[in-house]
This record gives C-alpha cells, sequence and structure tokens, in this order.
C-alpha cells in the first residue's frame, strides 16, 4: 500500500472513518448497558487504524508490517476477555467481546484505506447485534426452551439470586442479557433456559416473582 506520510487529509479520512463505524458497533452496546459501550469500541476502531497507518510507514522503511497488525490482534484479545463476566454456569460479555474484535477489524480495514469492505463489515455486525433476534425467537420455538422476561429493579443486580435459583429446579440456562435503562422503569431482564415441565415452568415463574428486586415475571 502507497502512503504518503505528509499526506494528513488522508490519514485524517482513515481515523475519521473508523471513528464513525467503530462509534456504530459501540452505539448498539451502549444501548444494551454493556460492558463496552460507544467510546471503548471509539477507541479500539481507531487505534486499530492509527497502528495500521504506522505499520504500512514502517512497511516502506523496510519494516516488517505484519508485527503491528499481529500486536493489535492480541491486545483486543486482552481488552475483550475484560468485558466477559461469569454467574455460575451463566457467561456474559461475549457478544461484546466479539464487537470489540470486529471494531478492531474495522479500523484495520480503515487504516488500509479499505472503506468498502470496512463498511460492508460494519453493517454485517449491526445486523448481527440488532437483526437477528427474530432467527433467536424461531430456534427458541422449536428447541423446546423458555424464554423468561423478568421486570427488575435498576438499581439492584439479581443475577446471582435467578441463576441460582434456577439452577435449583435443574433448569439450563443458554442466554441472559439485561435491556437497556429507561427512566423511571424497570429494567427488563430477559432469560432463556431449557425447562422440562410445564407444571415446573409456572412454579419457577411463581418462585421468581419472589425475589426481592424482582416485580414481574412473563413467560414465552
Amino acid at each position: 500500500m502507497e502512503l504518503a506520510m505528509d499526506s494528513y487529509g488522508a490519514i485524517a479520512l482513515r481515523l475519521g472513518v473508523a471513528f464513525v463505524l467503530g462509534g456504530l458497533l459501540g452505539l448498539e452496546r451502549e444501548w444494551h448497558q454493556r460492558p463496552a459501550g460507544l467510546r471503548t469500541h471509539i477507541l479500539v476502531a481507531v487505534a486499530s487504524a492509527l497502528f495500521t497507518v504506522i505499520s504500512a510507514a514502517a512497511a516502506e522503511g523496510g519494516g516488517d508490517a505484519s508485527r503491528i497488525a499481529a500486536g493489535v490482534v492480541t491486545g483486543i484479545g486482552f481488552i475483550g476477555a475484560g468485558t466477559i463476566m461469569r454467574h455460575g454456569n451463566v457467561v456474559r460479555g461475549l457478544t461484546t467481546a466479539a464487537s470489540l474484535w470486529m471494531a478492531a477489524a474495522i479500523g484495520v480495514a480503515c487504516g488500509l484505506a479499505w472503506y468498502p469492505a470496512a463498511i460492508f463489515a460494519t453493517v454485517i455486525g449491526l445486523f448481527t447485534l440488532v437483526g437477528v433476534d427474530w432467527l433467536e425467537e424461531g430456534v427458541l420455538r422449536r428447541s423446546g426452551k423458555v424464554q423468561f422476561n423478568l421486570a427488575t429493579d435498576p438499581e439492584r443486580d439479581v443475577i446471582a439470586d435467578v441463576t441460582a435459583l434456577m439452577n435449583r429446579y435443574g433448569a439450563n440456562i443458554v442466554s441472559l442479557k439485561y435491556g437497556p435503562v429507561k427512566r423511571y422503569q424497570p429494567r427488563m431482564l430477559s432469560l432463556r433456559a431449557k425447562l422440562a415441565g410445564k407444571a415446573a415452568q409456572a412454579q419457577l415463574c411463581r418462585e421468581l416473582e419472589k425475589l426481592e428486586g424482582v416485580s414481574d415475571v412473563q413467560m414465552e
């Protein structure tokens, strides 16, 4: 790749596009109150783009461009690991870690001025984060899994109590995620699990409603 280091406009464009595309992914994560949100995704995308620009300049001077790119991939792995949290047998944060990895890849593409690839990857990432719920619902209905929607106190984390209760009923928890915080409204906690027997499901609903910090439970 040819890169004129005195072309500050070209460099600013690459970093600016990385800022916008990384921010689009970060907005979705911010809306869902994930550990890594808007600012984190922007910083990851822009930093990856800048490292790529530096790597390209080093390659023109006879350096090894692949070393910096490899360092970006390794570094993002450590950052992503920091977003993953475990509550009993439930693991949260894997999607956010993957979106950070995607933001880094988009940043690298912007640093190389591969704008069509970066934009297309952003569209795919947003569709994956936002638009595949309908597919998950179809799979959920066919697999025999049940979804519980809990209205919870936004000031209280009820995940530990909920997972402990689910484990007592022998439920196999598939996924668990909080909805966005809305002012003066309960925070929704969506939980998908496999639990045999409608009687057990109904009893579990009643027990979930008794938990402190849970005001309402709906089962699908």
